[in-house]
């Protein structure tokens, strides 16, 4: 599995707030464009399969679910730490 790109999210509902939304290879036939990372109120990361005309396009088991969303998780860390970074370094 490899992340293909990943950019910040603003948006959600009561509950859910969007934080990114990424492309991810699944296997070497396998793509998924725009699934959804989102943070919980508690602080807990799920994600979501992209949807079209309302109905998401795919579902994901518990353990494929899990580690979509630590690879989202810790690239999206990353993505934030260099533009923290980034930042700093032009001040």
């Amino acid at each position: 599995m490899k992340l293909l790109s990943i950019e910040r999210a603003r948006g959600g509902s009561a509950g859910v707030r969007d934080i990114a939304k990424f492309s991810v290879q699944i296997t070497d036939d396998l793509r998924l464009v725009g699934v959804r990372l989102v943070e919980t109120d508690s602080g807990r990361r799920l994600v979501y399969a992209p949807s079209a005309g309302g109905s998401r396009c795919a579902t994901f088991s518990t353990e494929l679910a899990k580690a979509l969303t630590a690879l989202a998780s810790e690239s999206l860390n990353n993505l934030m730490d260099r533009q923290v970074n980034a930042y700093s370094n032009a001040s």
